[in-house]
């Protein structure tokens, strides 16, 4: 566990996620749980510098990584054109919606 005083951090690694899984497994131990954050989607890691409601273009080694995982055969992703890429810069500007 990491943090200090009421609030501790620790590292889970779920194989297959069930709903709520994480909150009901801490909280028959007596811990509440405030915050989950998701660091990785199987092998694929999330940038730490996305924020709630951010998202990027995941590159062709990482979509290769999940096809392969979910055993579909490889397929080329196409390169976001100019325009997406700043549609993309523009919503991650923007504050996430709640």
């Amino acid at each position: 566990a990491q943090g200090e005083g009421a609030n501790r951090w620790y590292y889970v690694c779920l194989m297959e996620g069930r709903n709520r899984e994480v909150r009901r497994l801490w909280e028959s131990e007596g811990i509440k749980v405030n915050r989950l954050k998701r660091v990785r989607f199987g092998p694929v890691f999330m940038p730490s510098r996305l924020k709630v409601g951010q998202w990027e273009y995941l590159e062709q080694k990482d979509v290769d990584v999940i096809y392969d995982l979910v055993g579909l055969p490889k397929r080329k992703v196409s390169l976001p054109s100019k325009q997406q890429k700043t549609d993309q810069e523009r919503q991650q500007r923007r504050k996430p919606r709640r």
